[in-house]
């Protein structure tokens, strides 16, 4: 019977094909909001890995996020870990690709915070637009960046 195991170089072939396709649907299906600055798409998160920000930020999501997501965003609450958005990003190595993923990583948190999350007409998520600023979401989700393992 032959060896049905897949060989290393294979699995790589595969995963740059997969990747290519990813980077396409990224690239065709961006989820940046319409009135999102130009910032946004330009350079997504200004504030990444700035230790002030994450400070600024840390303050910002146990006043507004933590009683949802999780005290100091290392134990999920009851709605999602936001640490794993953007999370797979990391672990690319086309830099590119990395950079793209990064930035819709950005924009899917933005829109997200900003608009909430209604699923099947129930609100699971309070839009926030108007109550945080786009400087203080950014903070936000550097804290939470922040906080990964």
């Amino acid at each position: 019977m032959p060896n049905r195991l897949v060989s290393p170089d294979r699995l790589r072939a595969a995963f740059a094909g997969l990747a290519a396709v990813i980077l396409a649907t990224l690239q065709a299906c961006s989820t940046v909001p319409d009135d999102a600055p130009a910032e946004t798409t330009a350079r997504g998160n200004p504030h990444r890995g700035d230790p002030q920000r994450i400070a600024t930020g840390e303050a910002a999501y146990a006043q507004s996020c933590a009683r949802c997501h999780g005290e100091d965003a290392s134990k999920p609450g009851p709605a999602a870990d936001l640490r794993l958005i953007g999370r797979y990003c990391g672990r690319l190595d086309d830099a590119r690709l990395k950079q793209r993923c990064m930035l819709d990583a950005d924009a899917f948190f933005l829109k997200s915070v900003e608009e909430g999350k209604v699923r099947l007409d129930i609100r699971h998520m309070p839009a926030w637009k108007g109550q945080l600023s786009i400087d203080q979401v950014w903070s936000i989700q550097a804290y939470v960046e922040s906080r990964r393992k």
